[in-house]
């Protein structure tokens, strides 16, 4: 594992701090040879946090191969070490290109938090007030955390260090660049707009000199840094927007919610209107055919109204004619055409009793036969 496991140009020496391949080469050679050009190892701030892998300069500069450094076997607890400070679990069986992924990524950590802060443009770009690490062993929460002076335009940034083998575990909607980088529920999600401040730095694409060198890093990081603004902007106004059009419509809805409302207390009132001048008409013909007012039901009243309108008339022209066994009988023929009253099928032709019950109609009849 630790075999193919190189460091491109640069290092840190313990007596002379950083330092290049030809560098270190100049130093054994100065040495007569001899391999003992110091103690190297791949970052100071791994160095001082106890995680320095310690590492040698290959010369390959009497043939085509290039000359890099290479670690030392027998380090695979600090290999271990490293990969369990960024959250990740490293065995024996692990290629080299795994491993080396991992220090790509404890690189780039150590470089947010140490110069980024320290960094002179990154500081006027940013507007950085402080960089702090988070919790970078923990893949559920972001890497680096940095605020922003007052006049920024937010008030901090979340930084995920992405890598091949390396992905956040915590929800972050991603803005709609690609099909898969999109959120399925754009833009109404709630996480689409609470993280718009997270950005994952994904390095997969930078190559291990850049990454490895904070000098040769800064301007790629510079241009990613403005490149990911622009699209948080971007993805902030859509989700403005949508926001709006979504208030609009809702208030459409309410809008025309209430008009159907409206319409429905218009036609109520319309209603209630026409029966109350309904129940006048109808009281007012039971008070002209000598009826109680307050009687059933109105349509019943109005409808028994009409029948006895209707047999005053034909009982005072058959009383007027002599006729009015044969009337009668041509009456409640009719009268049962209709089926307004239910009529007896004896030879008397009895009115039915509901009908007959009624007082009145009874005192009306005895008049019309006299």
């Amino acid at each position: 594992m630790m075999n193919k496991l190189t460091w491109p140009e640069i290092a840190y020496h313990l007596e002379r701090g950083p330092i290049t391949v030809a560098e270190a080469i100049d130093i054994r050679r100065q040495k007569n040879g001899e391999y003992r050009e110091g103690l190297i190892y791949n970052t100071k701030k791994a160095f001082d946090s106890g995680r320095g892998i310690t590492l040698f300069v290959v010369d390959n500069s009497n043939n085509r191969s290039r000359s890099h450094f290479k670690a030392y076997q027998g380090q695979n607890d600090v290999i271990a070490s490293t990969a369990d400070s960024i959250g990740l679990v490293i065995t024996t069986s692990s290629n080299a290109k795994y491993t080396e992924n991992l220090f790509r990524v404890r690189a780039m950590l150590d470089h947010l938090s140490s110069k980024l802060g320290e960094h002179d443009m990154a500081i006027d770009q940013m507007e950085i007030a402080s960089v702090n690490e988070g919790q970078i062993d923990d893949l559920s929460s972001p890497d680096i955390i940095i605020k922003h002076k007052g006049q920024f335009h937010r008030r901090e940034t979340r930084i995920f260090v992405q890598e091949v083998n390396r992905k956040p575990t915590y929800s972050v909607c991603w803005y709609p660049r690609t099909p898969k980088r999109t959120c399925k529920e754009w833009p109404a999600c709630p996480r689409c707009e609470e993280t718009t401040d997270d950005w994952i730095f994904i390095i997969k694409k930078i190559d291990t000199e850049t990454v490895m060198n904070w000098e040769n890093l800064w301007p790629q990081f510079s241009k990613l840094w403005t490149d990911f603004n622009k699209r948080r902007k971007t993805r902030i106004d859509k989700i403005t927007n949508q926001r709006g059009a979504q208030e609009r419509d809702n208030q459409n809805r309410a809008d025309l919610l209430e008009a159907q409302r409206r319409q429905e207390r218009v036609a109520e009132l319309y209603r209630i209107a026409k029966e109350e001048e309904r129940k006048s008409i109808v009281r007012h013909k039971c008070i002209i055919a000598g009826l109680d007012p307050s009687f059933a039901d109105c349509q019943v009243q109005s409808e028994k109204i009409e029948i006895i309108s209707w047999l005053k008339s034909t009982f005072t022209r058959a009383y007027s004619s002599h006729s009015y066994q044969y009337m009668m009988e041509q009456n409640l023929r009719s009268l049962k055409k209709r089926k307004t009253l239910e009529i007896m099928t004896k030879p008397q032709h009895k009115i039915t009793q509901k009908l007959m019950m009624d007082q009145s109609f009874q005192l009306r009849a005895k008049k019309l036969k006299k």
